[in-house]
């Protein structure tokens, strides 16, 4: 028997057009964790370690999939079926395929059960697909994807305390810092306004947001000597850095300063394609999305690297397994999906347990 049920991915208020990817609210300091205590983890990230393919099979037997605070234990008057979001959020799309995706989840099956309380949004993006590298000089009919992000705590945290964490040494605000940039959105991702730091292991350049490359709680930082060379990038950094730092930039992205880390065991870095090569050695299509954690890759994909013992699985979801795209987009392509050891990639206790 099919049945209907609250799922714990999404959030509350009212949203200003996709377009821009902006806070919606500002977070009371009162609110950073109150639902978390020791040992009890956050109901509205429940979900959070199961990979897409499992997300899409565990919802196949439910008749109807509300998302909504939890914390709430209700459901607002406000409630809309999944593919009606853009009509409240999002500017016109001329009628163009739409994948959906709420927080991490790509929703590939049975978009029609889904609903969400639209008080329980965060704020909404539109990334399309000429935006996303490879697909912006191949593809012939453009699709939009429809991020959802909802109110749980890792969207809006931007110290990210606590997120889900079970175990006290993450409780009373203290950072974990794997889960630092979660906050972000994809276009604030790839696209930061101020500037990128530029994070090296033993002086090779690990990617424009390379903080999600390497498990930086099992490294330190290492002292950098001028001049010194940014490996990858050919960059040679001399004392000027100190009078000129504007004469340094990575693409068009100003530098806002240097962090170089080392380790007691020497890492293993991999590109992307290295990673597609030895994990999804079946995947033969030569357009590829790539996505590390939650984040799209949507340029500068060869400078990334990422360390071999923080991958934890990846995950590939061909392009015709979507629905919404079937027929419709040519050539094919396919997601490859890097998860690392962050915590709530792994972490599965249940609840109170």
């Amino acid at each position: 028997m099919k049945t209907k049920t609250l799922l714990s991915i999404c959030v509350m208020g009212l949203l200003t057009p996709c377009t821009h990817a902006q806070t919606m609210f500002q977070v009371n300091e009162d609110f950073l964790c109150p639902h978390i205590e020791k040992n009890v983890g956050d109901l509205n990230h429940q979900n959070e370690s199961l990979s897409d393919i499992k997300f899409n099979k565990k919802s196949e037997k439910i008749s109807e999939i509300i998302i909504s605070d939890r914390y709430k234990r209700y459901v607002s008057d406000e409630v809309i079926p999944l593919s009606e979001v853009q009509n409240y959020f999002c500017a016109k799309l001329d009628n163009r395929p739409l994948l959906y995706m709420v927080n991490k989840f790509f929703i590939t099956k049975n978009i029609e059960r889904y609903k969400i309380d639209k008080k329980f949004i965060y704020k909404v993006e539109a990334l399309h697909s000429e935006d996303i590298h490879p697909l912006k000089n191949i593809i012939q009919k453009p699709f939009t994807i429809i991020r959802i992000f909802t109110k749980t705590h890792h969207n809006w945290h931007p110290h990210n305390a606590s997120i889900r964490e079970t175990d006290s040494i993450y409780l009373h605000h203290k950072k974990e810092l794997n889960h630092q940039l979660e906050f972000l959105t994809d276009i604030e991702f790839n696209n930061p306004k101020n500037g990128l730091w530029c994070y090296m292991y033993e002086n090779e350049y690990l990617g424009p947001q390379g903080a999600v490359c390497f498990d930086r709680k099992d490294s330190e930082q290492k002292s950098l000597s001028y001049p010194f060379t940014i490996k990858g990038l050919g960059i040679q950094v001399t004392t000027d850095w100190e009078t000129q730092p504007d004469k340094y930039k990575i693409g068009e992205n100003p530098i806002l300063g240097f962090i170089n880390y080392t380790s007691k065991t020497k890492k293993e870095l991999l590109s992307l394609d290295e990673i597609k090569n030895r994990y999804c050695g079946q995947v033969k299509d030569k357009n590829v999305i790539y996505m590390i954690n939650k984040f799209f890759i949507t340029n500068n994909v060869n400078s990334y690297k990422i360390d071999k013992d923080f991958i934890y699985k990846v995950e590939n979801l061909p392009g015709k397994d979507f629905p919404a795209l079937k027929g419709l987009v040519k050539p094919q392509f396919t997601i490859i999906r890097i998860f690392t050891k962050t915590r709530h990639n792994w972490h599965s206790i249940p609840v109170g347990k």
